[in-house]
């Protein structure tokens, strides 16, 4: 310490940190910080070193378990993301992959001008339209299901909407 407060010139105040741990007598462990510093006599000799310690313990317990906690809401946002992205894969995506081939046999069935008439292909294409219709619908209402499990509305009641982790 002393060599290390020696390489610096005598009129700048520099304060030399270090960190330890100290074992009480009851045997807890305690993490210490300290600062020290010289003091020099009027020849720029060291007389002195001035050191202070503070008990850290506390505060580096918090950072530890205020990491950890940081680290835990990382790990159930993502495990929240794949459970989304699951989801949406396996409802919305897949019924909409599945009305988009619906539309696309109706519209190469409607194109075949040869076999229908004008109403003909009204009459045939009017149900198949109708159901196409439904399941939009129901896609709406599952993603609408979905949003409301993110985000559900009792939040908003209870003031707790603003809240972003």
């Amino acid at each position: 310490l002393i060599e290390r407060l020696k390489r610096f010139p005598p009129d700048q105040n520099t304060f030399v940190p270090h960190h330890s741990i100290w074992v009480t007598r009851q045997g807890e462990r305690r993490e210490i910080d300290w600062s020290r510093t010289a003091l020099y006599d009027t020849n720029g000799a060291m007389k002195f070193i001035i050191g202070t310690g503070t008990d850290v313990t506390g505060s580096r317990q918090m950072e530890r378990e205020l990491t950890e906690a940081q680290r835990q809401v990382a790990l159930v946002k993502e495990a929240e993301r794949v459970r989304l992205a699951q989801d949406l894969h396996d409802d919305a995506v897949q019924q909409l992959l599945g009305i988009s081939y619906q539309l696309s046999e109706m519209q190469r069935r409607a194109t075949e001008s040869s076999i229908w008439s004008p109403s003909q292909r009204l009459e045939e294409l009017t149900p198949g339209l109708e159901v196409i219709r439904g399941e939009i619908i129901a896609v709406a209402q599952g993603l609408r299901r979905l949003i409301s499990s993110l985000r559900p509305p009792a939040l908003r009641e209870m003031g707790l909407s603003l809240i972003h982790i």
